[in-house]
């Protein structure tokens, strides 16, 4: 499930910006600004009931704008992508994922720190366990 809700937010972080790179590992080299960085900060899984279950993803979805001439982060690169992150979340109460399973957005704020911006991002989804099938009896003989 914590990859799932990965990719659903995977898909948005495209929607709002197609052409930067999203990065969900740290990268050693090669790492090119703008970019988003996505990590997990916490990932928790809860039995609710006996067949029920919790999942809660807390993330941080990390914007690094694109350099100025000086080799600053442009400041108002960053003030915009980060108003369209906000707007483009708060409007999605639930964020599907790729196999329909929807996740419902708890929590979200917004921090500008050290030239970048950081959304915090918590993701809640209450999912069955899967249940035993049995076949089921069609025809029954019995012998004497």
């Amino acid at each position: 499930m914590m990859r799932l809700s990965l990719d659903a937010i995977r898909t948005q972080l495209k929607a709002i910006a197609p052409s930067i790179p999203i990065y969900v590992k740290p990268v050693a080299s090669g790492f090119r600004k703008p970019a988003f960085y996505v990590r997990l900060m916490e990932g928790t899984y809860e039995e609710t009931h006996r067949t029920d279950y919790r999942m809660q993803a807390n993330w941080e979805l990390i914007y690094y704008p694109k350099e100025d001439e000086a080799g600053q982060a442009d400041p108002i690169d960053m003030l915009e992508v980060a108003d369209r992150m906000h707007q483009h979340f708060m409007a999605l109460p639930i964020l599907k994922g790729s196999d329909g399973i929807e996740f419902e957005r708890t929590s979200l704020r917004g921090v500008i720190r050290s030239g970048e911006f950081v959304l915090q991002l918590v993701l809640d989804v209450e999912l069955e366990q899967a249940k035993d099938v049995f076949d089921v009896m069609k025809e029954l003989y019995i012998e004497q």
